[in-house]
């Protein structure tokens, strides 16, 4: 019996040390790349949640649009209730800072709106292939 362990004991370790050196031999793989169908449908993804945002983006452009409106219709109406009227001079040093701040961040925006939208043009295009003779 204790012959039988000792040969258990002893294949036990060998076949360890032969599944460790194996292991040593087995390639990995490297980051496989994703493949073509799969960036296609990446791309088509991203393109959907781009559209889903523009409602809100248009919706919150139309808010400060409206705010902007009623503003400037109640200074040029003479309505005490706007802030043009109602504010007092700090109120309106701080408010013009912060619209010069949206101005320029508004300005910045349709900057990159616009390098966005020449990309997504770009998308539009279909690629050409260069044939040489």
């Amino acid at each position: 019996m204790q012959k039988f362990l000792k040969h258990l004991l002893i294949g036990t370790v060998a076949i360890s040390f032969c599944l460790a050196v194996a292991a040593s031999f087995v390639v990995k793989k490297t980051n496989k790349k994703p493949s073509l169908a799969h960036l296609k449908e990446q791309c088509c993804e991203e393109l959907g949640a781009l559209l889903l945002l523009f409602p809100d983006i248009m919706h919150a452009m139309a808010d400060v649009q409206s705010v902007a409106i009623k503003t400037i219709q109640g200074y040029w109406e003479g309505d005490k209730q706007t802030l043009c009227l109602q504010a007092t001079k700090d109120q309106l040093e701080s408010c013009c800072k912060k619209l010069t701040a949206l101005h320029e961040q508004m300005d910045q925006m349709k900057t990159a709106l616009a390098q966005q939208a020449s990309f997504l043009q770009g998308l539009e295009s279909k690629p050409q292939t260069v044939f040489s003779v």
